[in-house]
């Protein structure tokens, strides 16, 4: 893409900020009702938040993030975190994990 966050309608000015694989953070100055694209594939635990407030997002073509944001002023901040459900995954994978690890080191301690 030319950029990671474009608009597709609307004009505005954009400032990226911060970017890493979890935390995306803009400065945009929207002189009409924007619609958006931040081109990171939307997924479940994506949320957008503009100057605090939560904005709603969903796929648009290919399944990129898209979103409508009013004019203004406005710090724009894309976060990733893990839905309830992935994180009870993963600790339940650690705990079996562990779980055969500890079995295993008491098979290996008998055996000696």
């Amino acid at each position: 893409p030319k950029s990671h966050l474009e608009i597709l309608q609307g004009e505005g000015d954009i400032k990226e900020i911060y970017r890493n694989s979890t935390r995306h953070t803009y400065i945009i100055d929207a002189k009409s009702p924007l619609m958006i694209k931040e081109n990171t594939l939307f997924y479940p635990g994506w949320e957008l938040r503009s100057n605090g407030k939560k904005v709603n997002i969903y796929p648009g073509e290919r399944g990129v993030i898209h979103a409508k944001l009013p004019n203004g002023l406005q710090k724009v901040e894309l976060k990733y975190s893990d839905i309830r459900i992935y994180k009870q995954i993963k600790y339940l994978s650690i705990g079996v994990f562990t779980t055969l690890f500890l079995l295993l080191l008491r098979v290996i301690i008998k055996r000696k």
